[in-house]
């Protein structure tokens, strides 16, 4: 029995040596690693030796909380070997709801073996250890464009969408609106609160009826964002006093300035949008 018992150890051996192995899974770099000007909508990017399983990013897993314990907010997204964090963008004119909060020192804690809860592979191989990083957050400048990175460097915010219409399908009589309702209009890319807030654009009001002769004159606007969404912002726009019934109005791109995080403005990628309010009273 002895002997059998070593041969059959003997055998197995160089079985389970071969068939144990898994190839091993780690973090490369985290790309913002020890900086102490990372902007406010910079997206922070952790790089990986392998494929990352996205249902394996989770609030346990990847977290980021600055020296105050808070959380940043916005959103973890995987691409391939990358797991990369887009902070939430700001809404309020004062850009206070931004997700990193500047001036502030930030960790982010991956979680690895022998943790209960780790990042795997699309292979279902666990991050090999835990790891620590650090960054600090650019502070508040007077310019404060100068916090924030453009995303589109390249161009300036073009008008996509008008009520959740793509531009290209709108009808050539115009849109209708009621009145006391607001226009949406959806950018190609996200825009600066602050510009919009303290916008001085205008709107073309038709001061006689449909159908009449046109006397035109320009309206000062209210306008808002309604989503800071990083493929682009929604703003909710009316003229102050809002949309009359039996009127029409023209919204002109080059009447608008809004800017994007790089200071640039509306580009015109049309003449105008015609906006009709019809009486309904009748």
């Amino acid at each position: 029995m002895k002997n059998a018992v070593v041969i059959w150890g003997f055998l197995l051996i160089p079985f389970y040596s071969g068939c144990g192995e898994k190839e091993s899974f780690s973090i490369v770099r985290f790309l913002q690693e020890g900086r102490a000007d990372v902007r406010l909508n910079e997206r922070l990017i952790l790089r990986f030796s392998n494929e990352v399983d996205r249902s394996s990013v989770t609030a346990d897993t990847v977290v980021l909380r600055d020296d105050r314990g808070m959380m940043a907010r916005g959103t973890w997204s995987v691409r391939g070997r990358e797991v990369y964090f887009l902070p939430a963008l700001p809404v309020k004119p004062d850009c206070s709801d931004v997700g990193i909060a500047p001036g502030r020192n930030y960790t982010v804690r991956v979680s690895g073996f022998p943790g209960y809860c780790a990042l795997r592979s699309t292979k279902g191989v666990h991050l090999a250890k835990s790891a620590i990083f650090s960054f600090h957050a650019i502070s508040e400048s007077k310019d404060r464009l100068a916090s924030f990175v453009d995303p589109k460097p390249e161009s300036g915010p073009l008008i996509v969408k008008v009520n959740g219409a793509p531009v290209a399908e709108l009808k050539p009589e115009g849109i209708e609106v009621q009145p006391g309702s607001a226009l949406e209009l959806t950018f190609s890319e996200p825009l600066f609160p602050i510009s919009v807030f303290e916008s001085q654009g205008k709107l073309i009001r038709i001061d006689k009826e449909i159908g009449v002769d046109l006397e035109l004159d320009a309206l000062p606007y209210l306008a808002r964002i309604t989503a800071g969404e990083p493929r682009g912002a929604v703003i909710v726009l009316e003229p102050r006093g809002g949309f009359l019934a039996g009127r029409q109005y023209k919204l002109m791109p080059e009447f608008l300035d809004f800017t994007d995080f790089g200071g640039k403005g509306v580009e015109r990628n049309m003449s105008f949008i015609s906006i009709i309010c019809p009486d309904t009273s009748h």
